[in-house]
């Protein structure tokens, strides 16, 4: 008798429920595709009783993770006083989501367990994953985009929004303390050269030009050390440390600009910028799930900015879409190729262009609100969220496929 199948989804819990959200949002994708689901909280300390009833009742398809969470799960088996690992034993294919750059924690995008696969927005991170374990591959694919908390159009108070403004939704950070940092615990050379290399490429970032800011890193260290593959370490931490710099630097030009208008910031580590007189609402209270619904049904749209990535969006862009709903995000080549007249829902990182743009949209708020139903039309019509799930699935197949112990007999030339 075959057993009913299964997918199950681990969360965790964070300070500011994204965690918790992003996994509760992926659930709901796989349930819209009749997929039945379990939905399991790693903090819970009762998780390993449902884990295991759930593996034992069910024929699991695949485990989903949001940035690794449980991949090193253990599990004891009688009679072996050495545990295994629970994924691997039980061939169950383990799907990552990984949001961010593989050069901050590195650990979660390591092949464990042998039958996992990390899934990316985007090509510029995978990229990085394949130079750091050139020499252990695992499994890596790039996600289409995918619409978030889709809304029915009929259900959504359009005039509503015009009475409210525009939001940004992000935590901030200081560029110059960071460049304390380095001055204060790095050796000079390494400090000249992280500042040489931020010089360099910091005006085409701004421009919002595509770089690739990790193949020019590889390049700049082979050219100072040799075989950049030789000191992983140094070329990671250039990485990191770059990839929030121009975060710091992109962000905090945003938000003094912003501060000058009737807007909201909300999010934490904006002390840099908030002192002072300002015409903004600063807020820290930043929590993705109470945020969501409320966001989008009284602001009349949203202020973003993108990880330092050319060829996807930001899933503040994919909610907004699915809540057809404004939303101003800096220019990227995906926005170029995917979206008519881009420049009305784009920017760069010019202080007058982005001011006279802020201006403008607040002073013509009916026409904001209109140029984000539209959007939310364009997107919709765009991205199937299905092409999501069916990459998933597919994608478990193959790996479940190639892990299994026992293969199918083929023809008689074929060996495994």
């Amino acid at each position: 008798m075959h057993k009913e199948k299964l997918i199950l989804i681990l969360s965790g819990q964070d300070p500011q429920g994204a965690i918790y959200g992003i996994c509760r949002q992926i659930e709901t994708l796989l349930n819209h595709a009749g997929k039945k689901t379990k939905f399991i909280d790693l903090s819970d300390p009762g998780f390993p009783k449902i884990l295991t009833d759930a593996i034992a009742s069910y024929e699991i398809e695949f485990a989903f993770s949001y940035l690794g969470l449980g991949a090193e799960l253990n599990w004891q088996i009688e009679g072996n006083s050495q545990p295994v690992n629970l994924w691997e034993y039980h061939n169950i294919p383990f799907l990552k989501l990984q949001g961010d750059l593989p050069s901050y924690f590195i650990k979660k995008h390591e092949p464990i367990p042998k039958n996992s696969v990390n899934i990316y927005c985007s090509l510029e991170f995978a990229q990085v994953q394949e130079w750091y374990f050139a020499s252990s591959k695992t499994s890596n694919i790039i996600n289409p985009p995918i619409i978030f908390d889709q809304q029915p159009i009929e259900n959504i108070d359009f005039k509503k929004r015009e009475q409210g403004t525009l939001v940004f939704l992000k935590n901030g950070n200081d560029p110059n303390q960071l460049l304390n940092m380095w001055h204060i615990n790095l050796p000079p050379s390494m400090t000249e050269d992280l500042c040489n290399i931020a010089e360099s490429l910091l005006p085409s970032l701004m421009r919002c030009e595509p770089v690739n800011i990790f193949a020019y890193i590889v390049h700049f260290v082979s050219e100072k050390m040799g075989d950049a593959s030789a000191c992983p370490d140094i070329v990671r931490l250039y990485s990191a440390q770059l990839d929030d710099y121009f975060r710091r630097v992109k962000s905090t030009m945003l938000a003094k600009s912003l501060k000058k208008f009737p807007v909201k910031i909300i999010g934490r580590n904006w002390e840099h910028v908030s002192e002072g007189e300002s015409v903004a609402e600063f807020s820290n209270d930043l929590n993705f799930t109470q945020h969501g619904k409320a966001i989008f049904e009284e602001s009349l749209g949203l202020i973003d900015m993108t990880a330092n990535i050319d060829l996807n969006v930001h899933d503040r862009f994919s909610r907004a879409a699915g809540n057809y709903a404004y939303i101003l995000t800096n220019k990227t080549s995906w926005m170029q190729e995917n979206i008519p007249d881009d420049d009305q829902y784009t920017y760069v990182f010019d202080k007058d262009a982005f001011e006279s743009k802020l201006e403008f949209l607040l002073s013509n708020k009916p026409l904001v609100v209109a140029q984000g139903k539209r959007l939310g039309e364009i997107v919709n019509a765009k991205i199937d969220n299905q092409d999501f799930v069916k990459q998933l699935q597919t994608t478990a197949e193959k790996i479940k496929f190639n892990h299994a112990v026992q293969k199918p007999q083929l023809q008689d030339y074929f060996v495994w």
